[in-house]
């Protein structure tokens, strides 16, 4: 669904994309009509796993937004635990999928290597860039 209602859609003759394609909370796809946009318009897409294979041919930049799982997970349960059903609902699930699935790209897909740009969000305040590979 992604790649038909955003990267390729946002790329066709007369471009458009949908603003989410998950819900985090039912854990369910949306069917969201889709936007029109200008044919000269930027996309910035923004979600897990999306340094896959079959995205690469649709990206041209790509920033990998770093941080530990221990800053992950306490973000994520602060953000999620109302939506996730509790604190404790909500770190299970961080820790027993999203982190399962997080490492396992990592390890496959290696972002790091391919990301044009590389910054260490632990801290809000203190953004680092790690790696940029622009070439001007």
């Amino acid at each position: 669904m992604f790649v038909e209602k955003v990267l390729k859609s946002s790329q066709s003759e007369i471009p458009s994309y949908i603003e989410a394609s998950h819900d985090l909370e039912t854990d369910n796809y949306l069917d969201l009509k889709p936007i029109e946009i200008e044919n000269d318009s930027i996309l910035i897409t923004d979600g897990a796993y999306l340094f896959k294979p079959i995205y690469e041919k649709y990206w041209d930049l790509k920033i990998y937004i770093k941080t530990s799982f221990e800053v992950a997970l306490q973000r994520g349960i602060a953000r999620d635990k109302i939506n996730l059903g509790g604190f404790d609902l909500t770190k299970e699930k961080y820790k027993n999928r999203y982190h399962k699935a997080s490492k396992i790209y990592q390890k496959e897909i290696k972002p790091e290597q391919i990301a044009n740009i590389i910054i260490d969000n632990s801290d809000f305040n203190n953004l680092i860039i790690i790696k940029n590979s622009l070439t001007c």
